[in-house]
């Protein structure tokens, strides 16, 4: 089911930079009548039909390369509209027309670069992603074979991994979350604002891992008690709820790593009151 557009920006992934509002509001300069004429002495006749024409051909680019992204076109459409308007009512506003222009033109390019990048660079990270899906799936599935294979190394008397590593589930429900933040912000980045940026690479590169450790923060923080339960979640006799909270607070925390960093700006404050006061 299609997500409402209207409320798409409360659903923004967290991803590699900053969501960029393509439309430039420029309150319009008022000029003096001596500044009015010595721009338009200096603005040669040529130079304004110059700008025509790369408004013209931008006008021809967007509702071609543009006409599936009904917002960026229409962004692009009306700053070109603002460009001619003043070209043509306020010619000595040269340098706002301009600006519109290069705005439209910059609006332009990036789509089109984000396009042309991004089918290169999605298939391998899709499958980068996919394939540490089911490694996390896998490892999670079936801890208690791999316990086995583990104590076999090391004979102990547990045998799961969960017994060998408690925070073995939340680190494989972390690592997940941290998958999941990775394909949103993907589709975010590449099918609907369409600025994506191979310099981000990267951050979804490590996304997988970063989950898995802030899987294991996580549980250090319930255990430590600084997310109060009921119940003992490394008791054998804990209910099943209790044993799946952390890994729930975990998913949330690899798809919005933030959450953790919240906690553990709390918990600082808790250990070190003074710890913000004055940089001491």
């Amino acid at each position: 089911m299609d997500v409402p557009s209207e409320d798409l920006a409360s659903l923004v992934p967290p991803g590699p930079g900053e969501r960029v509002t393509p439309e430039i509001e420029i309150t319009p300069r008022e000029y003096a009548q001596d500044e009015q004429e010595r721009i338009l002495a200096q603005l040669t006749l040529h130079r304004r039909d110059e700008l025509m024409g790369e408004i013209d051909m931008l006008y021809d680019r967007t509702s071609t390369r543009l006409a599936p992204h009904q917002e960026h076109s229409g962004t692009a459409l009306k700053l070109l509209h603002q460009a001619r308007t003043i070209l043509l009512e306020r010619p000595y506003a040269f340098a706002d027309a301009e600006l519109r222009m290069q705005a439209a033109k910059t609006l332009l390019n990036r789509t089109e670069n984000s396009r042309r990048v991004s089918n290169r660079n999605w298939p391998w990270l899709f499958a980068y992603e996919i394939v540490w899906a089911l490694l996390l799936l896998v490892g999670l599935i079936f801890e208690g074979v791999l316990g086995d294979w583990v104590g076999r190394l090391e004979p102990a008397v547990v045998t799961t991994m969960q017994g060998i590593f408690p925070a073995w589930g939340t680190m494989m429900v972390g690592g997940i979350g941290g998958v999941v933040c990775a394909l949103w912000s993907m589709w975010w980045h590449i099918s609907d604002q369409q600025d994506y940026d191979p310099q981000h690479n990267l951050w979804y590169v490590v996304q997988p891992f970063q989950g898995m450790v802030l899987g294991i923060i996580v549980y250090l923080i319930i255990a430590a008690g600084f997310l109060a339960l009921q119940t003992d979640i490394s008791s054998p006799d804990a209910s099943r709820a209790a044993k799946y909270f952390p890994w729930l607070v975990a998913a949330i925390a690899g798809i919005r790593q933030t959450f953790v960093y919240e906690l553990l700006d709390r918990i600082i404050r808790v250990l070190s009151p003074r710890g913000g006061e004055g940089g001491q």
